[in-house]
């Protein structure tokens, strides 16, 4: 029913909508309001004000005073939000005037921070060509512990691989395999490509698309017949992370 320009109690709206209404029949011109308009806001402020004080008074209050007072408060804030949702998206319409409206006290939203550093990406476990893969970080820096939920400013995580030989790979062979916002991350794959050797490379993800730096690649084997890890030596893991550092 209200938003951030009406508040939500009467005590609040009612301060709020003698301001609005009251400035505007003022002068209606600097907010690009007709003058008939602004009087009749002001008229239904008016009609509202006086069923608010029967309503909060203890020798007039009624329960057919305080519904009929509630209608009006419905009618009145209906206009009031609508005109002042139109006022303060008017370029024509000082700043000045909007600030003695009350419409740049609005709620601002926090913008969060991109994510922080880049994820680190482990095996959990793999059987049968499925890799169930974990992401963790460090809140704290390296010298902190571990944590596997996701970082502020951080959505879900993007993760990538390349399916190759013996744990070579080029960024352009890699392909995105999706965005994970919940542990483990399940990847399942064909038995055609059971013996060779999967590059993973992950990254934060933010809802407005803002992604953070790679992991480190991680190499497993695909097998189908027990648990076969297949980890690249760590010269090529090397190699591999300067590649896809100098693609970002």
């Amino acid at each position: 029913m209200t938003t951030r320009y009406a508040p939500r109690r009467h005590m609040d709206f009612h301060r709020w909508a003698a301001v609005f209404t009251g400035r505007l029949a003022r002068d209606p011109e600097s907010a690009s309001m007709d003058r008939a308009v602004a009087d009749e806001l002001l008229a239904d402020f008016q009609e509202y004000h006086a069923l608010y004080e029967r309503a909060y008074s203890k020798a007039t209050r009624t329960p057919f005073v305080v519904q009929a007072m509630n209608e009006a408060r419905k009618t009145l804030e209906t206009k009031c939000r609508a005109w002042a949702q139109r006022i303060k998206r008017d370029p024509g319409v000082a700043d000045d005037v909007k600030r003695t409206l009350h419409l740049d006290r609005g709620r601002r939203r926090k913008t969060a921070p991109p994510p922080p550093g880049a994820p680190n990406i482990s095996l959990k476990s793999m059987n049968s060509g499925r890799h169930v893969l974990r992401w963790s970080w460090y809140p704290g820096g390296w010298t902190g512990g571990l944590s596997s939920r996701l970082p502020r400013g951080a959505s879900g995580v993007q993760l990538f691989a390349a399916v190759t030989e013996g744990g070579e790979f080029e960024w352009s062979k890699m392909e995105y395999l999706g965005t994970f916002t919940k542990q483990p991350m399940k990847v399942d794959w064909q038995p055609d490509v059971a013996g060779m050797v999967v590059v993973y490379a992950a990254r934060w993800v933010s809802r407005k698309g803002e992604e953070g730096l790679w992991s480190d690649p991680l190499a497993v084997q695909v097998a189908f017949a027990g648990a076969a890890l297949a980890q690249v030596d760590r010269a090529q893991q090397v190699a591999g992370m300067q590649q896809l550092r100098r693609a970002a």
